[in-house]
């Protein structure tokens, strides 16, 4: 669902994930009903499968996996080879501008998501042809960014506001319940902060850019509930597809913020200036005048098929993200690691789907088991 390579969700808005947390040094022992796994990684695709922006994934019922990446929805199999791709660039039926979300439903049909065509696309199993398509352009409002189906046939979309009704970086984002015809259910589940933007002006010239020190919303769903976090807290908030708030999960042993360093603010301003109009300088009086000094205490987070709810630390970059499960009384039922510049996108009972950058920044699927790293002993 950020909905973002920091976040896409589904982390909302792409960012560059530079940050994170800082071990696991003086916590608490684990609640009871608490499981230490290794991600150990089972398979990875080759250098010959080639990715372009993966934004989303999901399996079917034979551990196939599904792909969203950018212009098509590439199908791999279990071993990660790869069987086939739904779709290809374009406008016309079965082609995609920019597929945001993916989803198998019952009987391993293929739902996909097409945040630039606003367009829903549904795949019958095993098929390369559209079984279904639905416009959501004719809706009255802004174009949706993210959707989803719900069990009983509705949609879940994510709307941004228009420009005109609020500058850069302050606008709110509205989740919408759809009917199955894209006619309006619910006028507003939700609504949350849009990621914070940096003002920049210079002379006559004058902008807002997205800073990795700002703060956003990360958005999961899992069956039909939401589960929003505000990247600069550590709590979560659980709705259902009507927007009844069903509560506020408040996991155990939050992490301390990281402050920006020296060379990470550098860093950050030479990305920020590179082919833009803006003086490096006048940057760094955005950034300051911003009042940002660490980095976003959450990276990542996402909602297994169990209900456990994954909540990985910003960490800082080269180093691996420390990943934590947590039910929803907040109490620690789970923890696992990834090494850096990997993004995940799906756990699954005790398999971990991803993302992962080699040293050319060329995107690899990878698949981890989650082996318990000292397994209940078996009952005779």
């Amino acid at each position: 669902m950020r909905i973002s390579m920091r976040g896409t969700l589904p982390v909302l808005v792409a960012g560059a994930a530079l940050a994170a947390c800082s071990g696991d040094a003086r916590r608490p022992p684990p609640p009871r009903g608490f499981t230490q796994y290794d991600a150990v990684v089972r398979v990875a695709t080759p250098d010959s499968v080639e990715f372009t922006r993966v934004q989303a994934m999901d399996v079917d019922s034979r551990g196939n996996l599904y792909v969203a990446d950018h212009t098509d929805i590439a199908v791999l199999s279990p071993e990660a080879k790869l069987l086939r791709r739904l779709g290809r660039a374009g406008k016309g039926p079965g082609e995609f501008d920019d597929v945001s979300s993916v989803r198998v439903l019952p009987g391993d049909s293929v739902f996909a998501f097409d945040g630039g065509a606003a367009r829903v696309t549904v795949f019958a199993p095993e098929s390369e042809r559209p079984a279904h398509m639905l416009s959501l352009s004719t809706a009255n409002y802004v174009f949706p960014y993210w959707v989803m189906p719900v069990s009983d046939g509705s949609l879940m979309g994510v709307f941004r506001a228009a420009y005109a009704d609020s500058p850069r970086g302050r606008r709110r984002d509205t989740v919408r319940l759809l009917n199955p015809d894209a006619s309006v259910a619910v006028d507003s589940v939700l609504a949350f902060p849009e990621y914070e933007a940096v003002e920049v002006e210079q002379g006559p010239v004058g902008g807002a850019l997205f800073s990795p020190f700002g703060q956003q919303t990360l958005l999961a769903n899992a069956g039909d509930r939401v589960y929003t976090a505000w990247t600069g807290s550590w709590q979560v908030e659980v709705y259902s597809a009507r927007g009844k708030h069903l509560g506020t999960v408040h996991p155990q042993d939050p992490p301390q913020p990281l402050p920006v360093t020296g060379a990470e603010m550098d860093s950050v301003v030479t990305r920020m200036q590179r082919g833009g109009p803006f003086e490096r300088q006048t940057i760094v009086r955005a950034l300051e005048g911003a009042g940002r000094k660490t980095w976003p205490l959450l990276d990542q987070m996402l909602v297994d098929d169990s209900g456990r709810i994954w909540m990985a630390p910003t960490a800082r970059a080269g180093e691996p993200l420390h990943w934590a499960a947590f039910d929803e009384q907040g109490r620690r039922v789970g923890a696992f690691q990834t090494p850096a510049r990997v993004k995940l996108h799906l756990i699954r009972g005790d398999v971990a789907y991803g993302v992962a950058l080699d040293g050319d920044d060329v995107q690899h699927v990878v698949v981890y088991d989650l082996k318990p790293v000292h397994p209940e002993p078996k009952r005779t």
